[in-house]
């Protein structure tokens, strides 16, 4: 993914989100409150939780690598990004508040230093808009036209993603 693609994954992700206030507080539109919880009752389902978790990880790191090439390519230097990362990731999993704040933050740096501003700002969103094409991905046969997962919903998943690029046919 080019910088470009990255930028335009995230935007369009967070404008399916919702922007403004509710945005912000992270309170979703209701149609992709709707279309999540339906496509994580199909993921259940079709008992492919351990999947997609484990899937999502190496997507998250893909999303990361891209971000990071990209900003090779504008001249940044990208040293020590991937292990802020991980140490970041493994502070989540394994450490106290304290510690995965400071991990947080130390992340944070790394990143705005590594990846420059723009691209710190916006991989991780582009991040989710890539883990939502994963999840319809791995349900896509349990979308019908009216079940409780629907081809609207899977639509609503998909769209940020299909703005820079196309699924797999």
């Amino acid at each position: 993914m080019s910088a470009d693609q990255i930028a335009g994954l995230a935007t369009t992700t967070r404008r399916t989100i919702g922007r403004g206030l509710r945005g912000y507080f992270g309170l979703r539109s209701p149609a992709l409150t709707a279309a999540s919880l339906a496509a994580e009752a199909a993921l259940k389902r079709v008992d492919l939780e351990d999947e997609m978790r484990t899937k999502v990880t190496a997507l998250n790191e893909a999303v990361l690598t891209a971000s990071m090439a990209a900003a090779e390519g504008r001249g940044r230097d990208t040293a020590g990004v991937r292990e802020a990362w991980q140490r970041f990731q493994h502070a989540v999993d394994s450490a106290g508040r304290q510690e995965r704040q400071r991990a947080f933050r130390s992340a944070k740096k790394a990143f705005r230093r590594g990846l420059g501003l723009q691209l710190a700002r916006k991989w991780p969103m582009a991040g989710v808009g890539a883990a939502w094409a994963l999840l319809v991905l791995l349900t896509w046969d349990e979308a019908s036209t009216d079940g409780p997962y629907t081809i609207e919903d899977r639509d609503i998943l998909t769209g940020p993603w299909m703005t820079v690029s196309s699924l797999p046919t």
